[in-house]
């Protein structure tokens, strides 16, 4: 059902078109270059991870009732969550929710393994006939952790070394089936810890990037951003532009756009350019058999994604005109890095350049491919007609911060344009 869902949401997305993108890059966040795209599986994986943190923390409403008589077997969910288990060996028989459910916390907590802290009970490495061990009488006397079979010396207690260890009456076939349920390898790793590096065992807490479960902090977008980040991957593009401009101010490349008011045409044209799936004839040719890779202004060189935003001889006169108008302002020229990947200035203390040079990058790229669409060529006589009637529109737009902000910065634009 996930999957189906998932594939119609995604078909929406691409317009039931071919995925340039690969779909664990569009589910990243806006500012790590994705969309922000709704991911079912991961959606699924929280409301699992909600009900456990539900009965953890109201453990004594009515309908937790079952599943703590279950996860009592375990020693109870919280002992549980803390051991290296295997769903397919514990020693309890479990519904498939909640097999899901414990699934679905081992994929959002690592645990990490530490001689002094290896728990004996529902260890997927302590196995007795292929099962998880689990004896509660045992635990309830405080044997926990495999250094608790062990003496000073880092040896397994003999039997009635252990029962005085103890300091209870333990049956002698269950100590020697407990001992064989332990990997030698593993004693002999505890082992080397415990001579050299004594620490008592603790179990360790339940906590996933910094949060506790049972933290208020712990909702559902904090477990969203957790299993997205394990699930999903950066964008392959990035890679290629640090290559070639050796370019690595990427990080509020995605987000920046959207301080802004822009209409979306503009944002999905620079958001096809940085993800380098652009249609420009070069591209299309390697899919249609016949397409001229021409440039569709200068007819002289194949139309790649550089040729056509910058080094085609009419998209160089265009971004002149534009440097002109920059450097009127700020004395700088915008170079083929700001055009191909957006303008990043590091320096505090010039924001505002910064944000003028963004916009006018951004509704440069959209001016280009609206000339090409229309087989004319790049213009900055129109492309301040384009700005100007853009201005216009944002004026009659109240009470909203972002235009605001938006028609101050293009005001300071129009007023060198017109000048």
């Amino acid at each position: 059902m996930c999957a189906a869902v998932e594939k119609i949401v995604f078909k929406f997305i691409w317009r039931n078109k071919t995925e340039y993108i690969k779909r664990k890059t569009i589910i990243r966040c806006v500012s790590e270059g994705g969309l922000n795209a709704l991911d079912f599986d991961t959606i699924n994986n929280i409301f699992k991870v909600n009900w456990i943190k539900h009965c953890l923390c109201e453990n004594n409403l009515p309908w937790f009732f079952i599943p703590n008589l279950v996860f009592k077997e375990c020693g109870g969910l919280n002992f549980l969550l803390a051991c290296d288990f295997k769903c397919t060996k514990l020693p309890i028989k479990l519904s498939n929710f909640h097999k899901q459910a414990l699934n679905t916390w081992k994929l959002l907590y690592k645990h990490n393994f530490s001689p002094h802290s290896c728990i004996i009970w529902n260890n997927q490495y302590v196995l007795f006939k292929n099962k998880n061990i689990f004896w509660n009488d045992w635990f309830n006397k405080g044997l926990i952790f495999v250094t608790d079979l062990l003496n000073q010396s880092g040896d397994l207690y003999n039997y009635n070394e252990f029962v005085n260890y103890l300091g209870t009456n333990v049956s002698s076939k269950e100590y020697f089936k407990l001992i064989h349920c332990i990997s030698p390898k593993l004693l002999y790793l505890i082992k080397n810890e415990k001579v050299y590096n004594p620490v008592i065992g603790s179990l360790p807490s339940l906590t996933v990037g910094g949060h506790s479960i049972r933290d208020k902090k712990f909702n559902n977008i904090y477990i969203r951003r957790i299993l997205t980040k394990e699930k999903s991957s950066s964008p392959k593009a990035m890679v290629k532009w640090k290559q070639d401009y050796h370019f690595l101010g990427f990080k509020n490349l995605w987000s920046d756009i959207n301080k802004y008011v822009i209409p979306n045409k503009v944002k999905e044209t620079h958001f096809k350019i940085i993800n380098r799936y652009y249609p420009c004839n070069d591209f299309i040719s390697k899919f249609k058999e016949g397409f001229s890779p021409l440039c569709s202004f200068c007819k002289e060189e194949n139309e790649t994604i550089v040729h056509l935003f910058f080094s085609c001889n009419y998209t160089k006169l265009f971004w002149s005109q534009v440097s002109w108008f920059v450097f009127e302002l700020f004395y700088k020229f915008v170079t083929i890095t700001d055009v191909m990947v957006l303008f990043m200035d590091c320096d505090t203390g010039l924001l505002e350049m910064d944000k003028i040079i963004k916009l006018l990058i951004l509704f440069g790229k959209y001016h280009i491919h609206k000339a090409r669409c229309m087989s004319t060529v790049p213009n900055g006589r129109l492309f301040s007609i384009d700005l100007k009637n853009f201005y216009d529109s944002l004026t009659s737009i109240q009470n909203n911060r972002k235009a605001l902000k938006t028609s101050k910065l293009l005001k300071r634009i129009l007023n060198v344009l017109v000048t």
